[in-house]
């Protein structure tokens, strides 16, 4: 193979788009073939790689490999190798499996500096603008994530269907990055014009601060602007179909909607409740409106817009009770991870902080009991009064009230 003048990747290119064109360039005709010349090469050129190398588009990425991923990480430093750059190009176009977690429990990829929530990254098809095709002909890596349904570059709707035969668009699948699978030229296809809060929304996501409204003019990274959409989702519909529009009005009035939405629910908390506040769960009222929100991916309220907005809530709602009768509704009952979360510690610090009476149970507990973190057992009024009596930290957004030992 002449590696001499292979095509450089882009910055926001796909992995198997590059992989795609650099094949093409070499003059494979399949992308198997090519890949198969490529684990040739690296077992040749290091003797310590084993395995099975994927010879499938579908599973040249990095986060396909469920246990390890070390060859596929091999093959891209070679690729680096061979064309004489920085070996660690192609690992900057790679998604990866991720550390991190988006509440309630979604696992993330990760690529070059940004933690995605992996539930929103298309699995099967992928999407196109034609006229970014007709301009550089190259698939964009954001292209490949549900909430972008629109090119923020020429305010158009991207194209998920050949205008021909219909067949949804996967280039993975045709190995063609401007053509379909029936010979249709994907360049000359028109295209719709996209609603003007789909587009702001996509260039949202792709870091860049157009609107100055609600939580859209926090200063979020990538990671976190994925986080909060994540959240609204969960919470208001599925990946796949989210009303995409509705969801840019919601971020423009936050924290309003939410607000209200709560007032309502606790109104219908007082209606159907069954038993004392003092013995009803705040997760009987709200449901997982605390552990949802924990982490997106960061639990440091300033870097995260969503539970700051629900402290906030729940400290004007405990004030707003302050001095009426025992039983009302600001001695809800918190779990150890809800009081946690609201505290921004971990909970084996809540524990401590009971142990040492900073923090009393709503009931008394046997000696040496444990209990599980997701039990109620604490009230929201005191959990909310001590987190106003403590200083928040500037760096992580976790508190230490008092140390292990």
């Amino acid at each position: 193979m002449d590696w001499i003048n292979t095509p450089s990747p882009y910055q926001d290119e796909a992995l198997e788009s590059y992989l795609l064109r650099l094949s093409h360039h070499l003059g494979f005709l399949e992308y198997a073939d090519f890949t198969e010349e490529i684990w040739a090469l690296l077992v040749e050129d290091t003797p310590d790689a084993f395995g099975s190398y994927p010879l499938s588009l579908h599973q040249a990425n990095i986060y396909h490999a469920k246990v390890a991923s070390k060859l596929r990480a091999q093959g891209l430093l070679f690729i680096g190798k061979q064309r004489g750059v920085d070996e660690s190009e192609l690992l900057k176009l790679a998604l990866m499996h991720s550390k991190t977690e988006f509440s309630p429990n979604y696992k993330a990829v990760f690529r070059d500096g940004v933690d995605y929530p992996f539930t929103l990254l298309r699995k099967d098809h992928t999407p196109v603008c034609p006229e970014c095709l007709a301009e550089s002909p190259y698939i964009r890596q954001h292209w490949q994530f549900l909430p972008h349904q629109v090119c923020h570059r020429h305010q158009a709707r991207l194209l998920t269907h050949c205008p021909s035969c219909h067949a949804q668009l996967d280039y993975q699948s045709s190995e063609s990055i401007t053509y379909c699978e029936c010979g249709f030229d994907l360049t000359t296809s028109k295209t719709t014009k996209a609603e003007d809060d789909l587009v702001t929304l996509s260039k949202w996501l792709l870091g860049e601060n157009l609107v100055k409204e609600g939580i859209l003019a926090f200063p979020l990274s990538i990671s976190e602007r994925y986080g909060v959409l994540l959240w609204y989702t969960h919470r208001y519909g599925e990946e796949e179909h989210v009303d995409l529009a509705e969801c840019f009005t919601y971020f423009k009035a936050w924290p309003e909607p939410l607000y209200t939405e709560l007032d309502q629910v606790l109104q219908k908390g007082e209606a159907v409740r069954v038993q004392p506040w003092n013995k009803t769960p705040l997760s009987a009222v709200y449901g997982n409106l605390v552990k949802d929100a924990r982490n997106l991916p960061s639990r440091d309220v300033s870097r995260n817009p969503i539970l700051k907005a629900i402290t906030a809530y729940l400290s004007a709602f405990v004030n707003e009770h302050a001095g009426q009768q025992a039983d009302n509704p600001s001695n809800m009952l918190v779990s150890s991870l809800e009081a946690s979360t609201l505290l921004g510690c971990t909970t084996d610090e809540v524990n401590r902080l009971n142990e040492h009476g900073y923090l009393q149970t709503a009931f008394r507990l046997k000696l040496h009991q444990k209990v599980e973190s997701y039990k109620p057992i604490y009230h929201l009024r005191d959990v909310m009064t001590l987190r106003l009596t403590h200083m928040q930290s500037s760096t992580d957004g976790l508190n230490v009230f008092l140390p292990e030992w």
